[in-house]
């Protein structure tokens, strides 16, 4: 399956866990983008609006998103 122009924001806080997903995707040819924290997600949101979100559901429950 080809993602093609889509804006995929994974946010996964394990470093292992996040750069196999965003290899996956950038392999169907979507647009993808990172982020480790909950923070850096609302961060990225900020800037950009994505087409899919994947996320951690088991990241830590610190949400410093003052």
């Amino acid at each position: 399956m080809k993602l093609t122009g889509k804006r995929v924001l994974v946010v996964e806080d394990r470093a292992d866990g996040r750069e196999l997903l965003c290899e996956i995707l950038r392999r169907a040819d979507a647009e993808v983008y990172a982020a480790a924290s909950v923070r850096e997600a609302f961060e990225c949101m900020a800037n950009m609006t994505p087409d899919v979100l994947v996320s951690d559901l088991a990241m830590p429950r610190r949400m410093d998103i003052h």
